[in-house]
C-alpha cells in the first residue's frame, strides 16, 4: 500500500464521520421538534401523558446533541 493510498482512506473515513455526525444532528433536531408537536398536543387536548411524552423526547434529543457536541470536540485535531 502507498503513502497516497492511506491518506486516501483518511480523507474518506474523516469525510464519512463528519457526515454521519450532520445525518446524527438532523435526526435529533427532527426528533426534538417531534417532541415539541407531542408537547403542544397534549397540552390542547389536555393529555398529560401525551404532554410528558414530548417533553420526553425534547429531553433525549438535547442529550443526543450534547453528546454530539462531546464527539465534535473530541475529533478536532
Amino acid at each position: 500500500m502507498l503513502i497516497s493510498d492511506v491518506v486516501e482512506v483518511q480523507v474518506h473515513y474523516k469525510e464519512e464521520v463528519r457526515n454521519m455526525g450532520a445525518d446524527d444532528k438532523m435526526e435529533n433536531a427532527g426528533e426534538k421538534l417531534g417532541g415539541k408537536a407531542k408537547e403542544a398536543a397534549g397540552k390542547l387536548t389536555d393529555n398529560e401523558r401525551l404532554e410528558a411524552e414530548g417533553k420526553g423526547d425534547q429531553t433525549k434529543a438535547d442529550l443526543k446533541g450534547a453528546g454530539e457536541k462531546l464527539k465534535d470536540a473530541f475529533k478536532k485535531e
